[in-house]
């Protein structure tokens, strides 16, 4: 999954999964920094996991989901 916005600063990238975070680019906007907190919880519940890279068009997440079978 990508998104085209702007990237997140390589000094921020190692926090964005940790509770309560907010980057410094959230200005005014609400929120409390749990979305991708609870994402990489859920994500380890299933035994999987989440991950995040800047691309040069934004930002770019993968999720490792465990194959049944």
């Amino acid at each position: 999954m990508c998104n085209t916005g702007e990237s997140i600063p390589s000094t921020e990238l190692k926090y964005i999964f940790n509770s309560y975070y907010r980057g410094s680019n959230v200005n005014d906007n609400p929120g409390y920094g749990l979305g991708l907190y609870i994402s990489k919880e859920i994500m380890k519940k299933m035994q999987g996991d989440i991950f995040v890279k800047n691309t040069k068009d934004g930002v770019s997440f993968t999720i490792v989901i465990k194959q049944v079978g």
